[in-house]
């Protein structure tokens, strides 16, 4: 079964391109699994030295992500057809999530992540696996370094994005505030700039946001720059072109573009709702991508543009 990982920040698109995959009829999707399959013994983050001590563990637990069914990951809206289960799978599969999900949130964390959705397999002929990972951008070299027959595709959003979304989160008591980890020194990046634990400790929340950003994404582009099997893909870019974008990657990931990605494409085109919640993943892309320019103040577009500009993450958003 061909393998494809998503990876990207927090707040980066990476749901709404999740799902414009799992709208593909032979693809099976899994929701962010490195957030309910944990490995302790690998870092999220690495220096340049530790990388051959982490490879084979890396290759095993990427491979595992594409295992784990638990109601978090496995049981999440909107759900597709699909060409490998008929359509009274497909309804009994709905039925399970819904009643995996009522009885998880009466239940606690704890007990949803032991809670299983099945698959509801009937033909594994053409079976597409996608993995859609946030809380790994770390080891996405490792995995695409050890994996050369999977795809990995790496979405990236404008700074003033993701930092915006990532404030009125925290704001709104979504996500815990931005935070700066030691971890970070382990960069190149960060080596680079002569970072430090005393400055580290000295950053506002905005600023925070801003490093993690441009170290995060500095650092991916770096190590998988001469790698064939990760595509850079520019959320953006997406948000404008939302049609002829997906058609490039889905050719790329050697998936057809068929009408029920098109249709799920045009409903997120389509929806006028402006009220959208927080995790929303249907609402009109190009909105959503640059709800920034009108949140954020001058000043703190400013204070992200100059954190980021001059790596070459930032150099994809600021081309003077």
């Amino acid at each position: 079964m061909d393998k494809i990982f998503i990876f990207g920040l927090a707040r980066s698109g990476t749901s709404w391109l999740g799902s414009i995959f799992d709208a593909h009829p032979d693809t099976i999707y899994r929701f962010e699994p490195d957030a309910s399959l944990f490995d302790q013994n690998l870092p999220y983050i690495f220096s340049d030295e530790e990388v051959p001590e982490y490879l084979e563990r890396a290759r095993k637990y990427a491979l595992k992500l594409h295992d784990v069914k638990d109601v978090r990951t496995n049981g999440r809206p909107p759900f597709f057809r699909k060409t490998y289960r008929p359509a009274l799978l497909h309804f009994l599969r709905i039925l399970w999530s819904y009643m995996a999900r009522s009885f998880g949130r009466l239940a606690g964390t704890r007990i949803a992540r032991k809670i299983i959705v099945p698959d509801f397999i009937a033909n594994r002929q053409n079976m597409v696996s996608v993995v859609k990972c946030v809380d790994s951008p770390g080891r996405l070299f490792l995995m695409a370094s050890t994996l050369p027959e999977c795809k990995f595709v790496f979405i990236i959003r404008h700074p003033c994005g993701v930092v915006n979304s990532w404030l009125r989160g925290a704001e709104q008591g979504k996500i815990t505030k931005p935070k700066a980890y030691d971890d970070w020194l382990k960069i190149n990046g960060a080596r680079r700039r002569g970072l430090g634990k005393t400055d580290l400790a000295a950053l506002s929340q905005l600023e925070i946001g801003s490093w993690s950003w441009l170290l995060h994404n500095e650092s991916v582009l770096e190590r998988t720059s001469q790698l064939q099997n990760v595509r850079l893909v520019n959320y953006d870019d997406l948000c404008r072109d939302p049609v002829s974008k997906t058609k490039e990657l889905f050719e790329w990931c050697g998936l057809d573009f068929n009408e029920q990605v098109r249709g799920y494409l045009n409903k997120s085109l389509s929806n006028t709702d402006t009220q959208q919640d927080y995790y929303a993943l249907v609402q009109q892309p190009e909105i959503a991508a640059n709800k920034w320019r009108t949140q954020l103040t001058d000043e703190e577009k400013m204070r992200i543009k100059e954190i980021v500009a001059d790596s070459e993450a930032g150099k994809i958003f600021y081309q003077t």
